[in-house]
């Protein structure tokens, strides 16, 4: 027979230990899910891209003042509509930037399998144009990448894509 007088029949006892169990059992469900559902944004060669990281930094900060870079982009692309991207790059001269070759990059924060990139097609006088199909709608990062020589010149900009009505 049961004792009456049992810790274990306090409403204090069956609550704190309820308490902790549920605790413990967010916090096993929050380490399962941050296993499972890891977007892999870590770079595999860190190190090395880490070894001259504040050298690049001060090259990259010196050689943007000298430029005029600048991405244009609709104001609310529409998820899996086409949208026009243009790149325009000249010195602080005004004089246009030609390259082999330009390139843009989107990359969505959560999730990096949705990242994707697109070429852009010259037009002369430092321009470039690139038409472009969101898959997801979200914040998505865009940054064009032009390619002179050994070096590149990179310029950024935040979209938002929304949903179609």
């Amino acid at each position: 027979m049961a004792n009456p007088n049992s810790a274990w029949r306090s409403p204090w006892v069956i609550g704190w230990i309820g308490l902790v169990v549920t605790v413990l059992s967010v916090n096993a469900y929050m380490v399962y899910m941050s296993f499972t559902t890891m977007p892999g944004l870590v770079n595999s060669d860190y190190y090395e891209q880490g070894q001259n990281y504040e050298k690049t930094m001060n090259e990259r900060r010196v050689r943007a003042q000298e430029l005029d870079l600048d991405v244009r982009a609709p104001a609310r692309p529409v998820r899996n509509e086409s949208a026009t991207f243009l790149y325009i790059a000249r010195d602080s001269g005004g004089v246009p930037l030609e390259g082999e070759s330009a390139t843009l990059h989107a990359y969505r924060p959560a999730n990096e399998k949705d990242d994707f990139s697109v070429p852009m097609v010259a037009e002369g006088n430092g321009q470039y144009r690139a038409e472009v199909s969101f898959p997801l709608k979200g914040v998505w990062d865009v940054v064009v990448s032009l390619k002179q020589g050994d070096g590149e010149v990179n310029a950024a900009r935040r979209v938002m894509v929304r949903d179609s009505q």
